[in-house]
Parts: C-alpha cells; structure tokens; sequence
C-alpha cells in the first residue's frame, strides 16, 4: 500500500480514498516495514483525527501515547512506537523486554509475565508532558479477571521514595493508583473486582491523587506529591513496573492494547475516554 496516500476501510482492504492525517503518517513511517494497515490504521487515523479536533494532540499533554493492538495483521508484532513523539531519539519506539506476549491469534495486544515488560524509556528529568503536579498515566486492560498469581501493575515505577503506578489486584479485588506519592502503599483505591477498561491515575494538585476507570473517578486520597525528577528511574514501564535498580517487578498477566503517560488530563477525562472508545476500541473489537 502506497503510505502517505490512503488507508483501507476494512481489514486487510485496499486503499479507499481516506486521506491519513500528517501526525499518522508520520507514525506509521516510523513503523518501518510493518506498519499498521487496513482496519488498524483506520482506527488510528481516527482516533488521531479526533484528539486534534478536541485539542488533545500535542507534546504538552502527552509523553507517550501508545496504541498496542494490531487485529488486521495478527501475526506479527507491531512496531512499539511512540504515536505523540514518533521520531524521539530517546522515547520515539518502545522495547519489548524479555519478550511480553504478542497475541497472534487475535492480535488485540500484549500480555506481560514474570520479568517481561515494555520499556517506555520515559523518565521525568527527560523534561517532557508530565511534571509533579500535572501529570498522568493510563493503561487499557482487556482482562477482566486477571490470574492470582499475577495481581499487581500493569504500569509504572515505584521505590519507597517516589511512585506512579497502577495496580489490579485480583487476590483481594482491588483497583489502585499513585501518582508520584511515597511508598507504593500510600495509593489511592477501591475495593471490587471490575478490572477490565481503560484506568488511570492522575494528579493536578500537590495534595490530591485520583483514579479513573472508563473516564469515572473511582478513588481519590490526599498523598502528598513526591517531584519524581529526584528519583529518576531507569524506565516506566507497561505490563509491569520497574524499581529504583531498573528492574521488573510486580507484573501483570493482563492483556492491554493502549496506553499513555503524561501531564493530567482528568479535566477532559470523559472526551478523552469517549475518543478512545468510539474511535479506536470499538471499531477493532478491542473493548471489554
């Protein structure tokens, strides 16, 4: 398919006439040779299409944004790059480590396990969206019920310091974030068992953490922001977190198909939810 001209409607379609927005092409440039396709790259274009119309789409409100699911060409894994900042030198395409599992069957995303993640590369002294007071982290979880043996982050980094995570935690049904507070314990949470959907942690005052799940508000707490600029961890990573060493630790065994880091977006949390949903999740079957 001739890229920087068209995109198919359907999966695996030939070229239909939609014209690709500049930030998409420049995405699926820096794919290389598998780039998104057909249905996939529809839903992308999409999506990217819509996030500018919001005012959404922009290095100030993103670090990374990532979308992870490829069903129009299930086989091989895609490319993991940085739709926000695609041509960064340093946070331009993210790392699989240690070989996170790519759904082949279905291609609807990746799933991590013991010592596997996807290395984000970002970190907060880089100066990019995201600051102590501003900023937020976002994972969509296609696992509705994620297995025991796995019920920790499915992003992040944490030390008794300083921590921005996400946790599901299937062996006492607990949803949770923090937003770099101290300790990892120190998170905002709720006690039930619905994990599955696009949660978020999020922080736009010194004194307040929330987290989000589907663009809801479903726990807050009043941890004190740590500036994470002076505990600058190797990575943040997805599917897992890392420790101050670098590490992995804690993995998840659930599925996910998009993600973001970046400066708080809870004031356009229900837009930014509906935008993912509409335009990018349902139309690839990729919602739970």
């Amino acid at each position: 398919m001739p890229m920087g001209l068209h995109l198919g409607l359907g999966l695996g379609n030939p070229p239909q006439g939609i014209a690709l927005e500049a930030e998409t092409q420049a995405y699926l440039t820096a794919q290389g040779a598998n780039p998104f396709t057909g249905a996939t790259a529809n839903a992308v274009n999409n999506t990217i299409k819509e996030l500018k119309r919001l005012g959404l789409w922009s290095t100030t409100q993103f670090a990374g944004l990532y979308f992870l699911a490829n069903p129009t060409d299930k086989v091989a894994a895609p490319t993991l790059v940085n739709a926000i900042n695609p041509t960064d030198a340093t946070i331009g395409t993210a790392t699989a480590v240690n070989a996170p599992t790519w759904d082949s069957v279905t291609g609807l995303g990746w799933t991590g396990g013991t010592g596997k993640a996807i290395n984000t590369k970002n970190k907060f002294s880089l100066g990019l969206a995201g600051k102590q007071n501003n900023i937020s982290m976002g994972v969509y979880n296609r696992t509705i019920n994620p297995a025991a043996a796995y019920p920790r982050f499915i992003a992040g980094f944490y030390n008794t310091y300083c921590n921005m995570i996400i946790s599901i935690r299937n062996t006492n049904n607990q949803t949770s974030g923090s937003a770099v507070a101290s300790n990892f314990a120190n998170s905002a949470e709720i006690a039930d068992n619905l994990f599955g959907g696009l949660v978020s942690v999020d922080r736009k005052l010194s004194n307040v953490q929330k987290v989000f799940r589907n663009g809801v508000e479903i726990a807050a707490d009043n941890r004190i922001s740590i500036d994470p600029t002076n505990y600058d961890y190797p990575k943040l990573l997805l599917a897992a977190s890392s420790d101050e060493n670098g590490a992995i630790t804690y993995p998840s065994s659930s599925q996910i198909c998009f993600a973001w880091i970046g400066a708080s977006i809870q004031d356009n949390i229900v837009s930014f939810y509906n935008t993912i949903l509409n335009f990018y999740l349902i139309p690839l079957g990729l919602n739970v």
